[in-house]
């Protein structure tokens, strides 16, 4: 092979190291930029995730407040009136409780347990 083949041959070979070595730094750098997003999404993931956390503790304070003021409604026509009297209010109790929930359910699990424990409570009070 002449000199004239082997500096040729040495420029091919040249030229291939520098043309992988950039590709190689444009994959990192995009990597780098891709790891960058991810970050900037995690950070936009967490503030979402506690709006969402705030959201629900509010959620689960009005439900709260909500039950204690069936629960008094409950213990007061429990006094007086008429069987159809307290049906009526017991109907209208169970409209308003369905109406909240079907707009914003609870946050918490409820198992079909209790909610059957819940039910039978409704109905052993003469509701």
């Amino acid at each position: 092979m002449t000199l004239e083949a082997l500096f040729i041959l040495l420029v091919i070979i040249i030229f291939f190291l520098i043309h992988n070595y950039l590709k190689l730094n444009d994959m990192a750098n995009s990597i780098k930029d891709l790891s960058l997003q991810v970050d900037d999404l995690q950070v936009a993931l967490d503030a979402e995730q506690e709006q969402v956390r705030l959201l629900n503790e509010k959620q689960d304070a009005a439900n709260a407040a909500l039950q204690v003021i069936i629960d008094e409604l409950r213990a007061e026509q429990g006094d007086g009136g008429t069987v159809e009297d307290r049906q009526a209010l017991a109907d209208k109790i169970a409209a308003v409780k369905a109406d909240l929930i079907t707009t914003a359910p609870p946050t918490g699990e409820e198992t079909e347990e209790e909610e059957e424990e819940e039910n039978e409570e409704e109905n052993s009070d003469g509701l």
